[in-house]
């Protein structure tokens, strides 16, 4: 993995930047508090984006837009779309909290999501702009059901962001392109594996 690149992803968390734009001959910048602001003095030298989407599992020869996942030397987890412009590589990071939240403190009618992540059968669906907290939301109705009530819980995301821990529930978890061709796929696959819950989500 390049140095510039690690380089960049410490200076965003230490800047607690949401988000990473990275542009083959281009210099990085970062997202701080809804801001956008250069990161870095150089431009992104072409053998260090495609490292960098080696490391996320595409191939910068033939791959076009690509979701995937990123773990940084710090630990720090990152979602992140891989995409070419102008016919150059380029990469769009954003940092996830591996931390998952309490339902209680998220400001959402506790009562009604619990109802709902506790019912026999039927369809939930969770929208919302972009950074509205769909997956947060998600992730801490899971955490809430994996604490109280014995389930098993089989999730296929594009890419996979909170990492679940196996408590009273059991979680399986699949990446599309690193577990499963596709959504479709591993859908099917799920119906398979006495699933008592699935989550789809990208």
């Amino acid at each position: 993995m390049s140095s510039m690149i690690e380089a960049l992803i410490k200076a965003a968390f230490e800047n607690k930047a949401s988000d990473i734009f990275i542009s083959e001959g281009s210099v990085a910048r970062m997202k701080v508090n809804g801001q956008l602001m250069i990161a870095g003095d150089d431009p992104v030298e072409k053998d260090d984006i495609v490292s960098f989407w080696k490391r996320c599992g595409a191939d910068p020869e033939y791959d076009g837009d690509r979701d995937s996942s990123y773990v940084a030397h710090n630990g720090v987890r990152f979602r992140v779309n891989l995409h070419r412009h102008l016919g150059k590589l380029g990469a769009v990071l954003r940092q996830i909290n591996t931390e998952i939240p309490d339902l209680e403190t998220l400001g959402l009618p506790v009562d009604l999501l619990t109802r709902w992540v506790m019912a026999p059968a039927g369809i939930i669906l969770i929208t919302g702009p972009t950074g509205s907290g769909k997956s947060t939301t998600l992730a801490s109705s899971l955490e809430w059901l994996n604490q109280n009530s014995a389930k098993h819980i089989v999730t296929i995301e594009d890419p996979i962001e909170y990492l679940f821990e196996s408590k009273q529930s059991l979680f399986t978890q699949r990446e599309v392109h690193t577990d499963t061709d596709s959504f479709a796929r591993g859908l099917r696959s799920s119906l398979r594996q006495a699933p008592d819950v699935i989550l789809l989500g990208e």
